[in-house]
């Protein structure tokens, strides 16, 4: 009996371009669609049942700001996770630091603060004081370096993704946009079938080098070392990040993910409005057969246990804020197709954004665009000059 195949037709978006605009008719239209009570009833079925124990001791977090949060939070880590809409995250974060002239942690080389671990790169210094407020360029977790950065009472977020989404977007950009050496070296018919059932003959010897094997794990700092030790390792160290971690969002659900970091960090609906970020026209179709995936779960069974972990524990919080959140993120999604049409008209004049339950009235000017569709490279380099400036206003002031 042949073997059920899977015909998967990925669109990628252009790296640098924005995204495509859907019709506000259209998606006025869907919005109507679904009342809300439908939605919660759909929001209800998402927190599936699962088999890991450590999942299931997912305690909800049920706190409305984080402790002793009297204004907005401003101190943060956020873990830019490769390929799970993390650059959309860091430019919400660049945006809201850069208006309040916030010091970024700024590797001085190049925008990875550390491609391992262990590594401690070197940064520009801090303004007003010995600790920056925010650290959002890719990193490899590791507390003991990050924190050293940043003020004691700064809260850290992270982004996860569907691993097997993951891989797929992860690579075919790292094969079509940054040729990979060990992804181009792959023959591209049936390219991730290769890449998958050919693990010893294509991916590198160094678990750092690879962008497809256990990559979000290895991104949130995991040995993987610990996996020859077993499971439990695994167990103990999500243990650890639960403790790390007060959010990690969905890329999945990035609506509902801003909206809940938005309720934590007390911030206004304006700060998080956006423009996907980092995505890749290309038109790629692949056969990914059911064993496929079977092999690719197994060999990547330590991302499917982390995905599972903070999946759980990210509906035990929205859980906490429900059903008013629901209601929320249909607001939410209803400015958000304002925002990406003023945006596309390019007009010269302000958006006006009514005030509601949530949001005070507010604008959004065609430097908002400019700077929510800025590529992420070019406002790195914006956030530099930035600093430049403000450290020679410090020095001549002191």
């Amino acid at each position: 009996m042949p073997i059920l195949q899977k015909f998967i037709r990925f669109t990628f978006k252009s790296v640098t371009g924005l995204s495509v605009f859907i019709s506000v008719g259209l998606m006025l239209r869907l919005i109507n669609l679904t009342s809300l009570g439908k939605e919660t009833e759909f929001y209800s079925k998402l927190s599936v049942p699962t088999n890991n124990r450590l999942s299931r001791d997912v305690k909800p977090v049920c706190t409305t700001a984080f402790v002793n949060s009297i204004e907005e939070t401003q101190h943060i880590a956020f873990l830019k996770v490769h390929k799970a809409a993390s650059s959309t995250t860091q430019n919400i974060l660049y945006r809201f630091g850069f208006a309040r002239n916030l010091s970024f942690v700024l590797p001085m080389l190049d925008n990875y603060f550390s491609k391992q671990s262990k590594y401690v790169p070197k940064v520009l210094k801090p303004l007003n004081g010995k600790k920056h407020d925010i650290l959002c360029n890719h990193a490899v977790f590791n507390y003991t370096v990050i924190s050293s950065y940043l003020k004691e009472d700064s809260v850290y977020i992270g982004i996860i993704r569907d691993p097997l989404s993951i891989f797929i977007s992860a690579a075919n950009y790292y094969r079509y946009v940054w040729n990979d050496k060990y992804l181009k070296k792959i023959p591209e018919k049936e390219f991730l079938h290769q890449l998958i059932n050919n693990p010893r003959k294509y991916e590198p010897k160094h678990t750092f080098l690879s962008q497809t094997y256990n990559r979000m794990a290895f991104d949130f700092g995991f040995d993987f070392q610990a996996r020859k030790r077993g499971k439990e390792d695994v167990d103990k160290y999500l243990q650890y990040l639960n403790e790390k971690f007060s959010l990690v969002m969905l890329a999945e659900y990035v609506d509902e993910s801003l909206v809940l970091m938005k309720r934590l960090f007390k911030w206004k609906l304006r700060d998080i409005i956006y423009l996907s970020k980092n995505e890749f026209t290309k038109n790629v179709t692949t056969t990914i057969s059911s064993e496929d995936i079977n092999v690719f779960k197994k060999r990547n069974f330590i991302d499917y246990i982390f995905y599972d972990f903070f999946h759980k524990r990210f509906w035990n919080q929205i859980t906490c804020h429900s059903p008013a959140i629901f209601e929320e993120v249909r607001h939410f999604k209803s400015i958000q197709k304002i925002v990406k049409s003023c945006c596309k008209m390019a007009s010269k004049q302000p958006c006006a954004i009514s005030e509601s339950v949530w949001n005070e009235k507010f604008y959004v000017a065609d430097e908002d665009c400019r700077l929510m569709s800025m590529p992420e490279l070019d406002f790195f380099k914006l956030l530099k000059k930035r600093h430049k400036i403000l450290m020679n206003k410090l020095s001549v002031k002191s």
